[in-house]
């Protein structure tokens, strides 16, 4: 008698874990337990990874210019043995010198981090694709009214989701560029 009520216990188990999931947002909104445990281990990855990492470009780009200019002007004062410029020459150079290695350096370490925070959300949209096929191949009634609902849930998040991967990629692309100046 026992072996069955087991199948119904099950998909009453699948029923109300779809009943929960179509009340939640985020990973909470998976109704399969494997599924949405890896969800959360790859959320807390990439929440872990979620801060600045953005690299202002035009900033090193304007810094490039001055110190061009700088070293263009000491060329100049030091052609026209002008003594008097070269030493604050000589510092200015230097101190644009110094931003521009701590930028440089700064931005490896972002472009670094950029990279993990845009795999780790491109692997939480992993899940959630997964997650969205399966929903779409179930084929027991009783769950026929939450599929609908979970895959637009589904569907909506990710596109949520496009916007902050874009931005970071272009992060990225700006913090390898500052990464690998040379001057």
């Amino acid at each position: 008698v026992a072996m069955l009520f087991a199948p119904m216990s099950a998909s009453a188990d699948k029923l109300d874990d779809f009943k929960t999931a179509i009340n939640n947002t985020g990973c909470q909104a998976i109704p399969y337990r494997n599924e949405r445990d890896e969800c959360e281990s790859r959320q807390s990855e990439m929440k872990s990874t979620c801060r600045a990492f953005s690299c202002d470009r035009d900033d090193v780009e304007k810094n490039l210019d001055k110190l061009k200019e700088k070293r263009q002007s000491l060329v100049d004062a030091r052609n026209q043995n002008n003594t008097s410029a070269i030493p604050d020459l000589e510092s200015s150079i230097k101190k644009l010198e110094d931003l521009l290695k701590e930028a440089k350096s700064d931005a490896g370490r972002r472009a670094r981090v950029c990279e993990d925070y845009v795999s780790a959300r491109e692997k939480v949209q992993k899940v959630f694709s997964n997650v969205r096929n399966s929903v779409k191949n179930e084929n027991d009634s009783a769950l026929q009214p939450y599929i609908d609902k979970l895959v637009t849930h589904y569907e909506n998040g990710a596109q949520s989701h496009v916007k902050p991967i874009e931005d970071a990629k272009r992060a990225l692309e700006n913090c390898k560029w500052v990464a690998y100046i040379s001057f």
